[in-house]
């Protein structure tokens, strides 16, 4: 056995996978770093101008967002192939970070920090979508279950290089000009993307025969999806973890504004505190996920994220309680951040992807953005809705919050 064949056998990739693989590697890892700086740069500008109060109304803002920008590309979806509307999203993002980076540059203003925050959301619903529907549309269910976690590890690595290197790059340049820097990395994406669809178009453009009548339900009212179970369940899934998300990300940055109040020096701890959560993604996308989905199922993918935060969050409950909101509080805070990070993204999103691949390849698109747009942004607008009531009540505080 060559040396190709044992890195290939050591990463469960066979034969006549590698371009499709290689590509997708590429667009995650330029996707990643855009992701990185740009979230970077927006949470530090928001925290700098706003009370972390005003994340409660960024959640419910972001929830908006996200279902605007479904009902816009289900408007339109119809009138472009699937290859033209991805190119046309990912566009449409890249002159959004863009103008924000002109922005910041020439028209500081206050509330363009709060923009920029709530746009995190269209960002990560536009980058999942684009890539989700190329590795449904390039790989089938059997091949999903073992390459999902693999093929997104790509944004792993420029996680690892982007955030890390976000303490080296302060020193010289300014948090705002990170955005920049995603700007430049989404161009590279574009490039990618136009180049996977000429490579792949009879892939990304085949039609596939509707074989029962449950299929002609992903095209319905939203209602109408209910009634199916499978559907139902699914649209369940997505709305529900959005709480404990949104949750844990407000426990996280209220404590991170705390004990780091310069706008640089949160940018930096923030840096390295995602840098070293995307080893431990990188570790675990490469190497396990896709064992570990093809050895135990999507039951594992799904369940483990919960069953985690729950133990981390009981803990933090029982050192808050005890101790007070002190360093050991934060502590599980943050570990109950790197384990939403960690584990959603290598084992319940590729779980959650796999549940697609039954459904009829040309309806697949408009199912997937259904349950981006939809459930994902009332699961933002319900999360921040009672946030902001809970952060009004003076007698609550952030022990409170961990145990909701």
């Amino acid at each position: 056995m060559t040396m190709k064949e044992k890195i290939f056998a050591s990463l469960n990739i066979r034969k006549g996978e590698e371009s499709p693989i290689l590509l997708l590697l590429l667009f995650s890892f330029f996707m990643g770093g855009a992701s990185a700086f740009f979230y970077t740069a927006a949470t530090s500008l928001f925290l700098e101008n706003f009370d972390t109060k005003m994340l409660s109304y960024a959640y419910i803002a972001s929830g908006v967002t996200g279902y605007l920008i479904w009902v816009i590309s289900s408007k339109i979806e119809k009138k472009f192939t699937i290859q033209h509307l991805l190119i046309t999203y990912l566009v449409l993002l890249t002159v959004s970070v863009m103008l924000f980076s002109l922005s910041e540059y020439f028209f500081p203003f206050r509330w363009l920090s709060f923009l920029m925050y709530v746009w995190i959301r269209a960002f990560t619903f536009i980058g999942a979508v684009v890539f989700w529907i190329l590795a449904g549309r390039l790989f089938d269910l059997r091949q999903g279950k073992r390459l999902f976690g693999l093929i997104s590890s790509g944004e792993v690595i420029s996680d690892i290089i982007g955030f890390f290197s976000i303490p080296i790059l302060l020193q010289i340049i300014s948090a705002s000009d990170l955005i920049f820097i995603a700007f430049i990395a989404l161009l590279l994406c574009v490039v990618i993307l136009i180049y996977i669809t000429k490579v792949f178009k009879s892939q990304l453009s085949s039609k596939s025969i509707q074989v029962n009548s449950e299929s002609s339900a992903v095209s319905s009212s939203l209602f109408g999806l209910l009634k199916t179970k499978y559907f139902a369940y699914l649209f369940f899934l997505a709305l529900l973890p959005m709480f404990a998300i949104y949750y844990v990300d407000y426990l996280f940055l209220d404590q991170t504004k705390l004990e780091f109040p310069d706008r640089n020096v949160l940018a930096s701890f923030l840096g390295v505190f995602f840098g070293i959560t995307a080893i431990a993604e990188f570790i675990l996308k490469t190497f396990l996920s896709g064992r570990l989905i093809s050895k135990y199922g999507i039951k594992l993918g799904l369940s483990i994220l919960p069953i985690i935060l729950g133990v981390c969050a009981l803990f933090a409950i029982l050192s808050g309680s005890i101790f007070g909101t002190t360093a050991m509080f934060f502590g599980f805070i943050a570990l109950m951040k790197l384990s939403e990070r960690v584990l959603r993204s290598s084992l319940t999103d590729p779980s959650f992807q796999i549940l697609y691949q039954p459904l009829p390849t040309e309806e697949r698109y408009t199912f997937q953005s259904k349950m981006e747009g939809i459930p994902k942004g009332i699961g933002n607008v319900i999360g921040g809705f009672t946030l902001l009531l809970f952060t009004n009540l003076t007698f609550m505080n952030n022990i409170h919050y961990t145990l909701i």
